[in-house]
This record gives C-alpha cells, sequence and structure tokens, in this order.
C-alpha cells in the first residue's frame, strides 16, 4: 500500500483553545502587535497571532523565507482564522477533545513527513515560538473537528454499491489515469455573492501571471485540504477540471474553472496512467496463420478485409486461417503476455495483425471471440473497492461540513476591527 501524508488543512494551524489572544505575546512585541484586528464571538485575533500562523505555515509547507504574503493574503488568511475560531467554538461546546495518546500519534505523523524525528519537529516549532503544549492544542482542535463532523453525520453517509461501481468502471475505461494537482479554491455559499467572488477569482489569477508564488496563495486564500501529491483516479475528480488536466503540462497552471466549489485555479504537479487495470477484463479469442505463399500483396490484404469484415468470424476462423489456437474465456492478465496490449484494444468479433515479418511465409491473426463485462464491484481487489468508497464518503461529508460551517458563520458575530496589519 502507497504511504500518504497527513492532510494539513489551514484550521490546523492556528491556535484556538485560549479565550483571547491565541498565542502568548512576549514583552518584545510592540503594543500594536497584540492589538485586536478582529473579533469573533469575543475571541481576538491580533497581527501577531497573524505572523505566527504565517511562520507555521511556512515551516508545514517549506516556504522560503524570502517569499513574503501581500496585505490582500493576510486579510483572506483573517477571514480564515475566524472559521477556525467557530470551529473551536463548536468543538468545546460539545467536549469533542481527543485523548492524548491520538494528538501525539499525529504528531508523530506530521515529523515523519517532514523527515524528521518527534523531538526535532518539536524543536523547530519551539524555534518559531509555539511550545508543545501549543502545537498539541493546535492539532487537538483539528482531529476534534473532524470527530465532531464524523459523529454529527457519519451514521447518514450511506455509500452504495452502484455508486462505487460507476467510479470503477469509469477509472477502468480511462486507463485508471490519475491526477495529482494543487487548488486554490475561492468558495461562494450563494448567487449574491458570485460577482464579488469572481473578481476576488480573477485577481488572484492576475498575480499568478505576474508571477507571484502559487503556494503562498493558495496558503492564504485556499480552503482546499486535499493532499497536493496524492494520485485521484480521473473518474473521482469534478468534471470541470478533466480538458485541462488532460491536455496540460505538469507544472502548467489553469485559468479560471467554475466547479461546483466555487471558482477554481489549479496547478497540476503529476500524472500516471495505470494500463494494467484493464487486464481485469475477460475475454476468449483465437490465433491463426495466414500463409504468404503464392498470394500478391493485393490477395493478402483481400483476403484478410474479407476475414475481418466477417461478423461469424469466429466460427467461420479456420476458412481464412490455418493452425487455429483456441483459447477460452479468461482475464486478459492471464493471456499470453505478448497478446495482452492487443486484447486491450479489441471488442468482440475484431481482428488484428500481430505479427507480419518479411521474413516470415505467415502473417499472424489474432481475434476476439466473446468478451465478459466485469462485475465493477466484485471483480475489483477490495483495497481498491475500499479507497474508492472512502473518497465517496469524505466527499459527502465535506459537503456536510459545508453547511454546517455556513450555519454556524451565520450565527457567529465577527467584528474587524482593523484591516493595518
Amino acid at each position: 500500500m502507497n504511504s500518504f501524508k497527513i492532510l494539513i488543512p489551514l484550521f490546523a494551524l492556528f491556535s484556538l483553545s485560549v479565550p483571547h489572544i491565541a498565542y502568548a505575546v512576549p514583552d518584545s512585541v510592540t503594543q500594536t502587535g497584540y492589538q485586536p484586528v478582529a473579533v469573533v464571538n469575543d475571541v481576538a485575533i491580533t497581527p501577531y497571532d497573524i505572523e505566527k500562523r504565517i511562520k507555521l505555515i511556512r515551516f508545514l509547507n517549506d516556504i522560503p523565507g524570502t517569499v513574503t504574503l501581500s496585505n490582500s493574503d493576510k486579510n483572506a488568511l483573517l477571514k480564515t482564522i475566524t472559521d477556525e475560531i467557530i470551529k473551536a467554538q463548536e468543538v468545546t461546546r460539545f467536549k469533542a477533545d481527543p485523548k492524548p495518546e491520538r494528538v501525539n500519534d499525529y504528531l508523530k505523523d506530521l515529523a515523519r513527513q517532514k523527515n524528521m524525528t518527534l523531538d526535532a519537529f518539536l524543536k523547530q516549532l519551539d524555534s518559531i515560538g509555539i511550545t508543545r503544549t501549543e502545537a498539541e492544542k493546535i492539532f487537538s482542535r483539528q482531529i476534534a473537528w473532524r470527530d465532531l463532523l464524523q459523529g454529527r453525520y457519519g451514521r447518514d453517509i450511506n455509500v452504495s454499491t452502484y455508486e462505487i461501481s460507476q467510479i470503477i468502471e469509469a477509472s477502468l475505461k480511462t486507463g485508471n489515469l490519475q491526477f495529482a494537482f494543487d487548488s486554490i479554491i475561492i468558495p461562494f455559499d450563494n448567487q449574491a455573492e458570485l460577482k464579488d467572488k469572481q473578481s476576488e477569482a480573477e485577481s488572484i489569477l492576475n498575480r499568478l501571471k505576474t508571477g507571484e508564488n502559487f503556494d503562498v496563495i493558495k496558503s492564504a486564500y485556499s480552503t482546499d485540504i486535499k493532499q497536493p501529491e496524492s494520485l485521484i483516479p480521473l473518474a473521482q475528480i469534478d468534471e470541470s477540471l478533466h480538458s485541462f488536466l488532460l491536455q496540460s503540462d505538469i507544472g502548467q497552471i489553469s485559468g479560471l474553472i467554475r466547479t461546483k466549489n466555487g471558482f477554481e485555479i489549479i496547478r497540476l504537479n503529476n500524472r500516471q496512467s495505470d494500463e494494467n487495470t484493464g487486464l481485469m477484463i475477460k475475454k476468449s479469442f483465437k490465433t491463426g496463420l495466414l500463409s504468404k505463399e503464392d498470394k500478391t500483396e493485393t490477395a493478402l490484404k483481400s483476403v484478410l478485409n474479407t476475414a475481418f469484415a466477417d461478423k461469424n468470424i469466429c466460427s467461420d476462423f479456420d476458412d481464412y486461417f490455418t493452425d487455429s489456437k483456441d483459447y477460452p474465456l479468461q482475464n486478459i492478465k492471464n493471456a499470453p503476455e505478448n497478446l495482452q496490449n492487443y486484447l486491450l484494444k479489441l471488442d468482440k468479433s475484431q481482428s488484428t495483425v500481430i505479427s507480419d515479418d518479411s521474413e516470415s511465409e505467415t502473417i499472424k491473426i489474432l481475434t476476439v471471440c466473446q468478451t465478459q463485462e466485469m462485475d465493477y464491484y466484485q471483480d475489483v481487489p477490495v483495497q481498491m473497492r475500499d479507497d474508492v468508497k472512502n473518497r465517496l464518503i469524505a466527499h459527502k461529508l465535506s459537503l456536510k461540513e459545508k453547511e454546517y460551517l455556513r450555519d454556524l458563520r451565520n450565527q457567529a458575530v465577527i467584528t474587524i476591527l482593523s484591516n493595518n496589519f
């Protein structure tokens, strides 16, 4: 099984557990450094909090210190932090704190993700002003929020065999093309926000075109928590993104794309095709030889054209070819290796030349006689089914999360005191 990295959503990068200022402010910080710039349900957000958050983003995402966030990035980050505070307060209301062992295991996974020991990881956090206690609070809120969502909606989220089969079928029919990509997502909840959000997205796109750092802008604006390195089958990706992913080069950045999530700008990181998935399809077939002896090239073509046009070629096979060999219905992966690629491309009653050496006295022919539609649920590995099921559950849960957060946001008291930070 391929290893994978822990997802790091933005709300995991800000301490939300203290009632007023998220981080302890040292004496060296000026008075204006911790004057609140916003208050969310009586919880203050200060410029110092935002700067600490930026340091954490740099560390977790390996962004060079020479890259700075613009004022518009910081404003976007402030909006994201207000949502995170709302989430944390909901977690506190339901007393959904995870056990310390789970938080510790999560920290260990983050350390492994950065190829560090836990001690080295915590020392690095401490060097940017985040103690172990603060780190545990930061990441426990992420775990607790996911637990809360699962407890609230998990029992109501069902994934049918049909849904899983549809995804698997689409994946196999596209050669199981898989893509890894980053997304900057500008969401909107209703049509009233559409114009403003489109203008905001177009502004971001223009900044990218002038050479600004994609990762920095994403960290400030995006609510996307997808793993940028993880390969996702094409069938599980929003159809609005297919055209760009199929036609673009690695590293290329898209234009503005309207999706079910909002407006997206994506960067293609990787593309892979697993052609062997098609080998699970079952086919029966025949091979045979057509003698070149005493035949002109025109005569050979005539025989082949007539045979290949014959809808009953499997029953008439011996009328055209010699030394025929029958292969019973079987998985293509069990067929002779030199025939597998041909079998993948041929449907029932279709034929092809598989060998026509100029020095040989014969032409070798392959004909498919029967194909068996695979059961796109039972005939695939359990791991593949489970992966598709988990992705579908995660997608449905994310839609519930969006609705839940929207309702919490509408109930919250959010006061922006200053844009100067």
